[in-house]
């Protein structure tokens, strides 16, 4: 006959098991909510000419916050193409948990924009 200390041991390490092992194949992916994005474009005189070190003011509508920055160098094509890739793989939609999906359309769709007219305005003979 086994002791009932140690039929109350097994018992328990049974317990223990069965638990972690529920555990581990109940568990769910759980997913950070992250604010901020990158905005990139060239600010240029009447003339086209870049302006480099400006100071940009921007506003998000929907909340009133407002940011002001002063620009960096000038920024070729390639790299402004490298940049909106990035950040387009980073925040797409497909990439992103259900709930964040919507946000995560206008972000693209933003940066699409940007990306788009800053584009146009690379793409001018200087």
């Amino acid at each position: 006959m086994v002791p009932k200390r140690d039929s109350k041991k097994i018992g328990f390490i049974l317990f223990t098991f069965v638990a972690l092992v529920f555990v581990m194949l109940t568990s769910i992916r759980v997913y950070a909510q992250v604010s901020g994005a990158t905005m990139t474009g060239t600010v240029s005189d009447a003339s086209g000419a870049v302006i480099p070190n400006a100071r940009v003011s921007i506003k998000n509508v929907a909340t009133g916050e407002a940011r002001t920055v002063t620009t960096g160098a000038a920024v070729t094509l390639d790299q402004l193409t490298s940049r909106w890739r990035n950040f387009v793989w980073r925040n797409h939609p497909d990439r992103q948990p259900l709930n964040a999906r919507e946000r995560a359309n206008a972000r693209v769709a933003i940066a699409n924009m940007l990306y788009d007219g800053a584009r146009r305005e690379l793409a001018k003979p200087r």
